[in-house]
């Protein structure tokens, strides 16, 4: 990772004028329209009526990436994605089968209803996208800039450096950095950001962020007394911002709150789901949630999908077992999706995130033990 940082270091020095991908064109290199995984990825190449450059500063780069992300939130397949249901990651759960227990009662939670692509989660990243909008000064600024120059413009970035495009000798010294088809100039807060490894979407530890920083001021030209926190508390912020408006994190709900912890400095602790009901009382978003409500034609096919998978769910978690195991297991597990559901939309403050299925793990745990 030091010599990660050392790389984006001399990275830096490589300016350009406006904000966008570089082209090789008449013997010259030359930014042109953003080709960055954020303007592409997930078929969003597709979408229409999209500014995608070049950018002449941070505000327009920023206001296109959120411009981009309301039309996915709205138009394309949200993937993997509910708002209010993070993925479990490992880091949540003491053991990886614990952690494989959650994703699948995750998995049973989100077919339920569809909840992927129904018109409350679309609601729900669209509503994260107008009030990320109102965090992007928090992003970048003057105050970074200043400590950077005299050297003006964007740095060049490579925007999907992962383990598989290192290539490192028997000593791990890095010989090669392959798959630049995607590199772009970008603000300063988003290429000073520590790369996520194995793959970019991927969060870092303190001690790989420590590294991070001391290839990068060993190997530049910066007074590391003027590189001071709330620059890296920028590039922290703008870590968050990428990985929500590309829709290709795990734990979407987890970032948004950090960063408007980060951004606002709340006095107590935020109440994020009543902060979006608050905000989906606006007069833009309740013509939004009109435009995006369920179309009722398609409940018989949403149904029979999940009834197809919880059909075969029993022989999936117990190969090998009989029929009317199976189902049973089948039943089991669309009962307890079912009640999670129905108390998601009873509560005010709705999390579907690791304490829940740990609890829900512990409480199999205890009634199998009183079972014997």
């Amino acid at each position: 990772m030091r010599q990660l940082g050392g790389i984006v270091s001399q990275l830096l020095n490589l300016r350009f004028d406006e904000l966008g991908s570089v082209f090789h064109k008449a013997g010259e290199y030359r930014v042109g329209k953003c080709l960055s995984p954020a303007f592409i990825f997930h078929d969003r190449e597709k979408l229409n009526h999209i500014d995608r450059g070049p950018f002449k500063n941070d505000d327009e780069y920023y206001q296109a990436l959120i411009s981009v992300f309301l039309l996915h939130a709205q138009e394309l397949r949200l993937q993997h994605n509910v708002f209010f249901a993070p993925i479990p990651i490992l880091e949540g759960f003491e053991t990886s089968q614990s952690r494989r227990s959650a994703v699948s009662r995750w998995q049973d939670f989100v077919k339920i209803g569809g909840k992927i692509d129904s018109g409350q989660n679309r609601l729900d990243y669209c509503t994260a996208g107008y009030l990320l909008q109102q965090m992007i000064p928090f992003l970048s600024g003057d105050a970074i800039e200043a400590q950077l120059r005299p050297i003006d413009g964007f740095p060049l970035c490579h925007p999907d450096l992962s383990a598989s495009n290192i290539f490192v000798d028997n000593d791990l010294n890095i010989t090669c950095v392959i798959d630049w088809a995607f590199a772009s100039t970008v603000p300063v807060s988003t290429a000073l950001m520590t790369p996520g490894l194995p793959h970019p979407r991927d969060g870092t530890e303190p001690y790989l962020d420590s590294a991070f920083k001391s290839g990068f001021i060993t190997n530049g030209t910066y007074d590391e007394a003027k590189l001071n926190l709330r620059l890296w508390k920028c590039t922290r912020r703008a870590w968050l911002f990428t990985r929500l408006t590309l829709l290709g994190g795990l734990q979407d709900y987890c970032y948004f709150k950090e960063l408007y912890t980060s951004a606002y400095k709340p006095a107590e602790e935020v109440n994020i789901s009543a902060l979006f009901k608050a905000s989906q009382k606006g007069d833009k978003l309740v013509d939004l949630a009109k435009e995006l409500a369920d179309d009722e034609e398609w409940a018989p096919e949403i149904l029979k999908y999940e009834e197809d998978y919880f059909a075969i769910i029993g022989n999936m978690e117990k190969p090998g077992v009989g029929r009317k195991e199976a189902a049973l297991i089948g039943i089991e597990r669309r009962a307890i999706a079912r009640k999670i559901t129905m108390v998601s939309g009873l509560s005010q403050d709705f999390v579907a995130d690791e304490r829940l299925w740990r609890w829900i793990e512990e409480m199999k745990r205890d009634r199998s033990i009183h079972a014997t």
